[in-house]
């Protein structure tokens, strides 16, 4: 390799460290968002020097860009005049930034899967010491497990698709390795909903792309039931343990009239939401919930249990939504979401099922859990959305 491609892949390299953090150490590191936030500039400073105005001016072709600008300039309005939105300014600005300014031929995804080994092997190796080697339970992690979990989904998934994308025999098992060290750390996270919305989604995706794309169905199919036995394996403890018979346990003993349960928990949050949804179904609690779950409980209407004032949110994305910001967020957020997936037909399969897959990730975990509340989660997802979208309009 001489002077010039040794620099110039350097340079490649510094522009798309964003992206590398996003797919690693955003959720490993404390502070990771505003770590982000300096990486961001620095490839925004190297594109400008490199390419001038070049990128931005292809950038505009990238239709998904709108909606991130639609997202900023609402959470713009809530800093300025003071109102409660669900969007955290700071994450809206940067994805907005980076992903305005991002050369997407960079973002290959022979790139991608090398990002998301890293990540994976981080991340599993993070979730390894902590409950093997501190013997730290689930719930006493650093990290919150949920969302953490979520973005080991989002490796996972990305990689699948990557796998079967990529022709080059040493990527696709770089790609390989990825969906299964980070399935693994999926496992060890114990997260239901997360669980089920990596099994889905998995099996989802290979079922589209053995029927579509592959020259040799017979040898593929085996190739998958052969990868899926043993994954059922290796988390087959977890998946015994944690997703049936305590889920089964607890579901007797609500049964039983005990809702003091996780699922009971959140069953009954689920009920409070609801119950507050048609009290005021436009208006919205705003990020204030502890009142009305508070008069519930007073009412007799749900479980008492002193454990939900120390909750921010109901545990389900869409409730979540529509309580605090009324139906009407609940709709923007379900468009948000699905009209994206309907302009899809004529992508090819890398953008079609990196979009379906995420997708697919992001709303099944939603019913567990309100992912896109989180910054992290919400940075990974539109970033990886927006390059996804715009790799193909720049061709």
């Amino acid at each position: 390799m001489n002077k010039y491609n040794m620099l110039k892949n350097i340079n490649a390299f510094t522009i798309t460290l964003p992206v590398l953090w996003i797919l690693t150490g955003l959720f490993t590191i404390h502070n990771g968002d505003k770590i982000l936030v300096t990486l961001t500039l620095l490839s925004l400073l190297l594109t400008l020097i490199t390419y001038k105005f070049e990128v931005l001016k292809r950038n505009f072709k990238n239709k998904y860009l709108l909606i991130l600008v639609v997202l900023f300039i609402y959470s713009a309005l809530g800093e300025v005049f003071h109102f409660e939105t669900p969007i955290i300014f700071r994450a809206i600005a940067t994805t907005l930034v980076l992903t305005l300014f991002l050369p997407y031929d960079l973002i290959s995804p022979k790139r991608i899967c090398i990002y998301s080994l890293i990540g994976s092997i981080i991340s599993l190796f993070f979730v390894s010491y902590n409950i093997f080697v501190l013997n730290i339970e689930r719930g006493s992690l650093d990290i919150n497990p949920i969302p953490f979990s979520t973005y080991l989904c989002v490796l996972s998934a990305l990689s699948l698709v990557c796998f079967f994308c990529i022709r080059d025999t040493k990527y696709k098992i770089i790609c390989l390795l990825s969906v299964i060290l980070s399935f693994i750390a999926v496992m060890l996270t114990e997260t239901r909903g997360t669980i089920l919305a990596l099994i889905i989604t998995l099996v989802l995706s290979a079922i589209y792309f053995i029927i579509k794309r592959s020259e040799n169905k017979k040898k593929s199919i085996l190739f998958f039931i052969i990868i899926s036995a043993f994954m059922v394996v290796i988390s087959f403890p977890v998946l015994k343990d944690r997703l049936y018979d305590k889920t089964a346990y607890e579901f007797s003993l609500i049964e039983k009239g005990n809702d003091s349960s996780s699922i009971g928990i959140r069953l009954n949050l689920w009920k409070a939401g609801i119950l507050t949804i048609e009290n005021s179904p436009f208006k919205g609690t705003g990020n204030n919930i502890h009142p009305a779950i508070k008069k519930l409980m007073d009412e007799g209407k749900i479980y008492k249990n002193n454990f939900y004032f120390t909750l921010i949110h109901f545990h389900n994305q869409y409730i979540d939504i529509a309580v605090k910001w009324g139906v009407q967020s609940l709709i923007i957020l379900l468009l948000f979401l699905l009209v994206p997936l309907f302009t899809l037909n004529k992508e090819d399969d890398f953008t079609k099922i990196s979009f379906y897959s995420l997708t697919s990730i992001f709303m099944i975990a939603g019913l567990t859990d309100p992912p896109l509340v989180n910054k992290q989660l919400f940075i990974l997802f539109l970033t990886l959305l927006a390059i996804v979208y715009g790799k193909n309009k720049i061709k």
